[in-house]
């Protein structure tokens, strides 16, 4: 009697491991996998300093190289831009994508404070600046954004484009400049699809650029983006 209790025991825990194996089988098949596609825009505000901006080296009087503040090279500018992405494992977020951002500079730098109005300009017009950037960022949400109303996040943004210099009376340069950021922002989730399936979400995606290659403003960035989640 024992033995005959001990093998329907030992045979309804084994159906119930295998029923426990496949139920985390099919979690796991689906488990939560969500592709993103993101349009996005924003104002960049210049940091840093710089001892030349292009096709111009900052030289003082003395004919010494000079750092200036970002406020006394540029202006604030602007940038828009569209990523695909997937988010896996609820929290982290893989996208690629492109971004143009105008790049608002000053027509007169002044190098050195002791020579007064001493300094270089654009004359007689200032050429336009653009960069055209593709983006690869990975994001980290505290909070799982398909679950969550609000979910920030933090994360890294590589860029890798083309800085181009062109105006009507000068030959136009495009040169090739990288740069790395620290990403931070929300998601605000505002509308689901019945079960799931899909959603749509107002974001906040700010990035401070913290390093890149010579002549290529950095900015703290602050923008904002539609995204629009959907299962694959």
């Amino acid at each position: 009697m024992i033995r005959k209790v001990l093998a329907i025991t030992m045979a309804t825990a084994a159906i119930c491991f295998a029923a426990s194996s496949t139920s985390e089988a099919a979690i796991t098949k689906v488990a939560k996998r969500l592709n993103v596609l993101e349009f996005y825009g924003g104002y960049a505000h210049p940091v840093g300093s710089y001892d030349g901006i292009d096709i111009i080296d900052f030289l003082d009087s003395q004919d010494r190289l000079v750092e200036l503040d970002a406020d006394q090279v540029y202006d604030p500018g602007f940038y828009f831009g569209f990523n695909y992405g997937q988010l896996r494992s609820n929290h982290i977020l893989v996208s690629l994508g492109f971004r143009w951002t105008h790049i608002n500079t000053l027509d007169t730098f002044y190098t050195d404070p002791l020579v007064p109005n001493y300094g270089w300009a654009f004359v007689p017009e200032t050429p336009t600046f653009n960069l055209y950037d593709l983006d690869l960022n990975v994001n980290y949400f505290f909070l799982d954004p398909s679950v969550s109303v609000v979910a920030p996040y933090v994360g890294l943004g590589a860029h890798a484009g083309i800085l181009s210099v062109s105006g009507d009376l000068i030959e136009t340069e495009n040169d090739l400049k990288f740069a790395m950021g620290l990403n931070f922002g929300a998601d605000f989730t505002f509308w689901k699809a019945p079960g799931g399936r899909s959603m749509m979400a107002l974001s906040s995606v700010n990035e401070w650029v913290v390093a890149g290659s010579i002549d290529r403003p950095k900015y703290l960035n602050f923008g904002a983006a539609l995204k629009y989640y959907f299962r694959p």
